[in-house]
């Protein structure tokens, strides 16, 4: 029964941790970074490639620490960071509001 419960909660909070993914408006966000922010494709590029070598270097120590400490509390984390990531793209419209928040979007 309690495992029920859990899933009930878990749908009750899904939506609102979709809102603080990117792949929600993921189409939207390179129309919001070239108008809105004002960064140029070359300059998405490189953020994509930013984002890229982020993932490449932090896949192991967040996976190890899942593993070794808590893979609850990797969540938690991982949330949290990706509410203050959306905060920093949207709050702070200039390009470095924008790496600031793709690097706390990556844990």
């Amino acid at each position: 029964m309690e495992q029920k419960n859990k899933a009930k909660r878990n749908l009750k909070i899904y939506p609102l941790t979709r809102i603080f993914t990117k792949r929600v408006y993921l189409p939207l966000i390179a129309i919001y970074f070239t108008n809105v922010i004002g960064l140029s494709l070359s300059e998405i590029g490189f953020l994509a490639a930013y984002v890229g070598l982020i993932q490449l270097l932090i896949e192991i120590p967040t996976g190890y620490f899942s593993d070794k400490v808590s893979r609850k509390l990797s969540f938690i984390i991982a949330g949290v960071m990706g509410v203050i990531a959306t905060l920093f793209i949207v709050f702070m419209q200039n390009k470095t509001g924008v790496f600031i928040g793709m690097f706390f979007d990556e844990f």
